[in-house]
């Protein structure tokens, strides 16, 4: 007698999932409408539910503010991934470890709140068109030959090749509102 209908949907952001392991937070993420399957015709009663991220849904919003108007002016680096990131509407905490620094900037800091981009460089070529967050969240992150991924239920955001020489990286910590929480180091040898 179960129905779960419910899962077809046009508003992907309608049933939020967490995934615990041992009481360990593993993963937050989305029911994915479209990964919906239920087997009727099988013997035994198949139910096959997919979870994501929410990337693939940052490809269909803009990158503008709460109130749909393009961003102006500069941001840092630090203030485009927070507001990338927060369209998804996981509010996770996010981790930044990106070695990259330029002459006078001191490296004992965030280089994402450092460094500054122009948003009129998230305008597409047809001068009208803004990019969408996933698009500008990916020019942000190429910029610095990093990457992002999920990791207990966190955003870490770091350069993939630095792990090789160094596997304990020490990343700065953010919540979703953009309070910094300090640094924590990550044994990737250990997880």
């Amino acid at each position: 007698n179960l129905n779960f209908q419910e899962f077809f949907t046009d508003d992907e952001f309608t049933y939020k999932v967490s995934y615990t392991q041992n009481t360990q937070l593993v993963f937050v993420g989305w029911v994915d409408p479209a990964g919906y399957f239920e087997s009727f015709v099988t013997k035994d009663y198949e139910l096959q539910v997919t979870c994501v991220d929410g990337f693939t849904y940052l490809e269909n919003l803009s990158y503008v503010d709460l109130l749909g108007v393009p961003f102006r002016g500069k941001q840092n680096g630090y203030d485009i991934i927070r507001y990338a990131l927060a369209k998804n509407k996981l509010n996770l905490n996010f981790n930044t470890s990106i070695n990259t620094i330029y002459t006078g900037f001191n490296p004992a800091n965030d280089i994402t709140t450092g460094a500054y981009f122009d948003t009129a460089r998230f305008v597409k070529d047809d001068g009208d068109t803004i990019m969408s967050c996933l698009e500008v969240l990916k020019d942000i992150l190429n910029t610095w030959g990093a990457t992002i991924g999920q990791y207990d239920g966190e955003w870490y955001i770091f350069k993939l090749n630095e792990l090789r020489s160094d596997p304990t990286p020490t990343f700065f910590k953010y919540n979703s509102a953009g309070t910094a929480l300090g640094k924590v180091t990550i044994d990737t040898l250990a997880t």
